[in-house]
């Protein structure tokens, strides 16, 4: 499992490069959530989601990839821009990682 850095800021977008992805995950924070979009090669396959913690970020409909980005929080707290890097992580762990943890 691959932790990956996510700023302590309220918008934001987040690129990795898996064997053959690209993906792009932006997160965008209002008043009352966090919402985020992702895209896999240019090609957007979630849109406005809210971010939830302890929850695959792909649904498994959209799991043709390698692997899957888990959005963690110690505490299963609401997503806070606030609290990245802190008590929460964004992870991305390949398809055979899941399968040993699930």
């Amino acid at each position: 499992m691959q932790k990956l850095e996510i700023d302590k800021t309220a918008n934001q977008s987040i690129r990795y490069q898996g064997d053959q992805e690209v993906y792009e995950i932006i997160i965008r924070t209002t008043a009352n959530a966090t919402f985020f979009s992702l895209k896999r090669d240019n090609i957007e396959i979630i849109s406005n989601q809210i971010l939830i913690s302890n929850k695959l970020l792909i649904n498994s409909i959209y799991q043709v990839t390698k692997g899957n980005f888990i959005f963690y929080c110690l505490n299963d707290e609401l997503a806070n821009y606030e609290n990245f890097g802190v008590t929460q992580f964004l992870y991305y762990a390949t398809n055979e990682e899941l399968l040993d943890n699930g």
